[in-house]
């Protein structure tokens, strides 16, 4: 089974729906390059990655992360994970990316989290 995303524009919000593996595959670069695009096409205020269905993460698919917070940070927009799986926050801490992507219990609080930094 491949990785699913399923992106869309919620007023100047990217929020982007992950199911299935984030593990080494074609599949796997559609992350990174949609998130480029959106950030090359729109003033985005936040990027909301939803991992609540993200079912295995290898090294790949953390770097696929790193490289969309590294995408939005060079623009100035905060990256947020949603729904973050016990195993995927295990992982996020003990490679410490844990401190480069905050992360929220569902949308709705991703939502809230980003309007507070934007003050």
């Amino acid at each position: 089974m491949a990785l699913s995303i399923e992106q869309r524009l919620d007023k100047n919000l990217a929020i982007f729906v992950l199911q299935g593996p984030m593990t080494l595959g074609p599949s796997l670069h559609a992350l990174s390059a949609g998130a480029r695009k959106l950030l090359d096409s729109s003033a985005l205020a936040g990027i909301i990655l939803d991992v609540s269905g993200v079912t295995l993460v290898d090294s790949a698919g953390l770097g696929e992360l790193t490289l969309v917070y590294t995408f939005a940070a060079r623009r100035g927009c905060p990256v947020i994970l949603s729904g973050v799986t016990p195993s995927l926050k295990h992982s996020l801490e003990i490679t410490r990316l844990e401190a480069l992507l905050p992360m929220a219990p569902d949308l709705e609080s991703a939502r809230q989290k980003l309007a507070e930094k934007r003050g």
